[in-house]
């Protein structure tokens, strides 16, 4: 729970939260001040030059979209005006003129709300049409609350009777009118949801909790038993609060707990209840806090109540009195200052990130992200650049290549050695990869050129220096199995058988001259082209061989 003492700063108009209790905005005689809330610090502060005078400042959540809304000796604006003000671009973007004084703005991303003296104002955000527009009772204080969760639009403000609360679901278009109170109202709050209502009368000495969907009162709690001017309500954070924060003139925080069931379902047990009795430290001084702590019972997270509570349902007048619950902690504020109060869902600790690296896809500027980020927005060019971080390299031993079978492709794909099927990113058909599929690597007896061959081919040709290279005793590259090798496809068969068949045939060499009048050696020349598909659709080898002469001394 965090507060701001209203004179804590000269020149200090109002002090008002922002919709995640995360920051809080000061409104001064000079301009405007925002300030973070954990840790504590002074985000900016804009000075506004000449009559500056600013009464009241409503931010959105943490954007540079604030409301603006003149006041004080030397106004910076007209008090029936509300100004949209863009902090990046350093002015108003957009203003709502009123016949009257403007006494409370409320934001949310798609609704701007406006309470006047006996009016509330509804507009929409992007282009600032009137949307609805409410008639109220006198309304000097400028009650009005505002759900911020974008899962539902509610707005409660006061009604046209005294005590009687206007609750607006925009989301489901219905209309409530809850009597929260006998007397005029004093204070009124919306969780984040906005599926509850908290609503303080004039007396000051209960507040009542009711459903926004039914109207229906679901707690009663009570702030002390003498008559406090209630400064200001907060529910915490979340879709089912916990808490309910409370502060008056007395001087007093009080903390009432919104979990379990209710006080009087805790009280209604009898005299034989064996909870144990609140302690006086967490029951202020000042404030009325509701009888003394021996009085009392408490359960775990639930609010005391008096222990007289059971004759509630005997007593004709009073019983209200003794069924409403008490505050579950209290907290002493400093006397004389008018205190607002916000409660925070309490962070849970986060590891220390460790910073990563990565380059941007679009602008290949070099970004810091935290480690374990699924994707990275630049901050130059927005481009989202995914941050998954691949599996650890193989090493060179453990990966193997092959060739992709389909004969429209043909292009080289390497993948980890062990796999059962590889998937081409060309073409995207699957291949096996069976050791007949795969490459092996020859260095060229001509140029020394490193060539890629499908293992069980017997001869490479160079494409750089049209050398024949023998790869028959070439041995298997490192990390494959010493194993009998995989019968081969159909073409690679009919090439080995074709290529046998015609050496045997082949006429042999001539012997070699004498060293004085040799000059030419024979070569045996092989010219793979490219493969053909016969009838039946087996993939047929076409291939050429014959000789060639050579220089000795090539």
């Amino acid at each position: 729970m965090h507060q701001q003492r209203g004179a804590a700063a000269p020149g200090l108009l109002s002090l008002s939260f922002n919709q995640d209790y995360g920051c809080w905005a000061a409104a001064l005689e000079n301009g405007f001040a925002v300030y973070n809330c954990e840790p504590y610090k002074e985000q900016f502060r804009r000075e506004l030059a000449g009559a500056g005078g600013i009464a009241a400042v409503e931010m959105l959540f943490r954007c540079n979209i604030l409301a603006l809304v003149g006041g004080g000796a030397a106004p910076k604006y007209p008090p029936n005006k509300v100004m949209i003000y863009d902090d990046h671009q350093g002015r108003a973007i957009g203003e709502l003129s009123f016949r009257n004084n403007v006494r409370a703005v409320k934001l949310r991303k798609d609704r701007i709300a406006v309470a006047l003296e006996h009016k509330v104002l509804v507009y929409n955000f992007a282009d600032l049409r009137l949307l609805h527009a409410i008639e109220t009772l006198s309304n000097p204080a400028g009650l009005l609350a505002l759900s911020p969760s974008a899962d539902s639009a509610v707005l409660a403000c006061p009604g046209l009777h005294a005590g009687q609360v206007r609750v607006e679901l925009y989301d489901t278009r219905r209309t409530k009118f809850i009597a929260a109170h006998n007397s005029g109202l004093a204070a009124l709050a919306l969780s984040a949801n906005g599926k509850l209502l908290a609503t303080a009368g004039e007396k000051g000495t209960l507040v009542r909790v009711f459903s926004t969907a039914d109207g229906s009162k679901l707690r009663e709690l009570r702030r002390g038993s003498d008559p406090a001017a209630i400064y200001s309500l907060a529910f915490s954070r979340g879709d089912a609060p916990d808490w309910l924060a409370v502060t008056s003139d007395k001087g007093t925080a009080h903390v009432f707990s919104l979990a379990g069931s209710s006080g009087r379902q805790q009280g209604s047990g009898g005299g034989g209840s064996s909870a144990s009795s609140s302690s006086s430290g967490q029951q202020g001084g000042g404030g009325g806090g509701g009888g003394d702590a021996g009085g009392q019972q408490q359960s775990g997270r639930s609010n005391p109540v008096s222990a007289l509570s059971f004759l509630s349902s005997r007593l004709p007048v009073g019983a209200s009195y003794f069924a409403s619950e008490r505050s579950f902690a209290q907290l002493r504020l400093p006397d004389g200052q008018r205190c607002l109060t916000a409660m925070q869902r309490p962070a849970a600790p986060q590891p220390a990130a460790t910073q990563a690296q990565i380059i941007c896809s679009g602008c290949r500027t070099l970004l810091l992200y935290p480690s374990g980020a699924a994707n990275v927005r630049c901050a130059r060019c927005h481009t989202i650049t995914s941050a998954v971080v691949p599996a650890p390299a193989q090493q060179q031993g453990d990966m193997a290549q092959l060739c992709c079978s389909n004969a429209q492709c043909r292009v080289v794909l390497m993948y980890p050695r062990g796999a059962g099927q590889v998937q081409c990113s060309v073409c995207g058909n699957l291949n096996d990869a069976s050791q007949a599929n795969q490459l092996g690597h020859v260095v060229c007896g001509g140029c020394q050129v490193t060539l890629a061959y499908a293992y069980g081919a017997q001869s490479v040709k160079c494409a750089v220096c049209s050398f024949v290279t023998p790869v028959a005793a070439a041995a298997p590259p490192a990390g494959a199995q010493q194993q009998a090798a995989p019968p081969r496809r159909h073409g690679a068969q009919e090439l080995d058988q074709r290529y046998r068949q015609m050496m045997q045939q082949q006429p042999e060499a001539p012997q070699q001259q004498s060293a004085a009048g040799s000059s030419k050696q024979t070569q045996t020349v092989l010219v793979e082209n490219p493969a053909g598909i016969d009838e039946s659709g087996n993939e047929v080898a076409n291939i050429a061989v014959g000789t060639a002469d050579k220089p000795a001394d090539a």
